[in-house]
């Protein structure tokens, strides 16, 4: 049965998760990555803030990745294309998550580069454009979304000629 598990879990996953206070160390990232292993759970995809806890200080600020979506993999068969978003937080320490569920196979068209795009004057602005947006949630989605807008700029400006 497709099952998924969304909240806060106290732990970061990884040392690259938790900006500033004190480093976590690997002995104390181990029991929530051994849950994760034992359980056969898999990180559902993110978008949004990075962060999902703040310890509200402005003298050490203290930003962790605390709350997260797992799912076993009969939900990820079930539903390839579930996400979650992590809003701004306005009254608690913890970021609202958002589950978004999509059982619809991808059926996008794949990013094909046209050497022709560079020949026009605005192609390179574009592309710096949105190349110079700092990546938020999944790195791969991340990069997805960047294809994405670059492609119809260009359809755009294709468009206006």
């Amino acid at each position: 049965m497709p099952w998924v598990v969304l909240g806060d879990f106290n732990c970061c996953g990884f040392q690259s998760e938790k900006a500033g206070g004190n480093v976590i160390t690997e002995s104390r990232l181990a029991p929530f990555k051994a849950l994760i292993f034992d359980a056969n759970l898999l990180d559902i995809p993110s978008s949004g803030n990075f962060y999902t806890w703040f310890n509200q200080r402005t003298d050490n600020p203290i930003h962790s990745k605390l709350d997260r979506a797992l799912s076993n993999v009969s939900w990820s068969k079930a539903f390839p294309n579930s996400t979650y978003k992590v809003l701004n937080s306005l009254i608690s320490d913890h970021c609202p998550l958002i589950l978004k569920i999509d059982s619809a196979k991808n059926c996008n068209k794949r990013f094909i580069f046209k050497n022709y795009w560079c020949k026009n004057p605005d192609f390179w602005d574009t592309l710096i454009s949105i190349s110079a947006t700092s990546p938020l949630g999944n790195p791969i989605i991340c990069l997805y979304n960047k294809l994405k807008q670059l492609k119809d700029s260009i359809k755009d400006e294709l468009e206006i000629l």
